[in-house]
């Protein structure tokens, strides 16, 4: 079971489904990330770039991430639906203001670039500066707008760019994660007449079936399999 009830609820406070580890997946973006399993999807990638950005501008990443749960104090907590994630514990304790001023307005500069994430330090009464979680529900559009600029998927006559020191894996049926989303984007941003794919991060038949016509019209091996050939083809070295 990928969806579950726990306690009662079936729905976390921010809207998303409480969910099992299945559905969630590690983002590497930045150091310790590896305990803090984040939902697939929108979750994944506009959490895990707002890590990497608060890791390498407000305070270095000392001490375990944590993500998704399987149980929570709270019935309706968003580490059940791996949609928040806490960072810098335990020198953030909740109920308490401790960053300094550069920390605070270093983070609140990389909210406006992710405006699609909520910081606990703004809840009255009870701060938590070391929790960041998805502002709005599960399905909302604005999400999806999040996840296209962040990879590179908003409308534009070109094919988007990545920096030259961003590597990218081969990818095949069955991967998951932050490179498909882009992959996914990207394809549906420079070939939409037959590209509609859901940019979900999860490389199944109908990814598949995009990456072979792709291939087959650029008189490539039409194995379903992203290589290096096949992302040099898409304009990605």
């Amino acid at each position: 079971m990928s969806f579950r009830s726990y306690k009662g609820n079936t729905i976390t406070e921010a809207g998303w489904r409480i969910c099992d580890r299945n559905e969630c997946e590690i983002v590497n973006t930045a150091p310790f990330m590896n305990t803090a399993p984040l939902r697939k999807g929108a979750p994944a990638i506009i959490l895990g770039a707002l890590a990497k950005y608060l890791h390498e501008n407000v305070r270095p990443f000392t001490s375990p991430v944590w993500g998704w749960s399987a149980e929570n104090s709270l019935a309706d907590s968003n580490h059940l639906g791996g949609v928040s994630l806490d960072f810098w514990a335990p020198i953030r304790p909740m109920g308490r203001y401790t960053m300094p001023a550069n920390e605070v307005a270093a983070t609140k500069r990389g909210l406006e670039l992710f405006p699609e994430v909520f910081w606990g330090r703004a809840w009255t009464g009870n701060p938590d500066e070391m929790h960041f979680q998805m502002r709005y529900r599960e399905g909302d559009p604005r999400n999806d707008a999040g996840v296209r600029r962040i990879v590179g998927g908003a409308p534009s006559p070109t094919p988007p760019t990545l920096a030259p020191s961003v590597s990218r894996p081969t990818l095949m049926r069955g991967a998951t994660g932050v490179h498909v989303s882009y992959l996914q984007a990207l394809f549906n941003r420079a070939y939409p007449l037959y590209s509609k794919l859901a940019v979900d991060g999860d490389f199944g038949p109908a990814t598949e079936a995009v990456t072979r016509e792709f291939q087959r019209r650029s008189n490539l091996a039409a194995d379903g399999i992203v290589g290096p050939a096949t992302w040099r083809a898409l304009g990605v070295k």
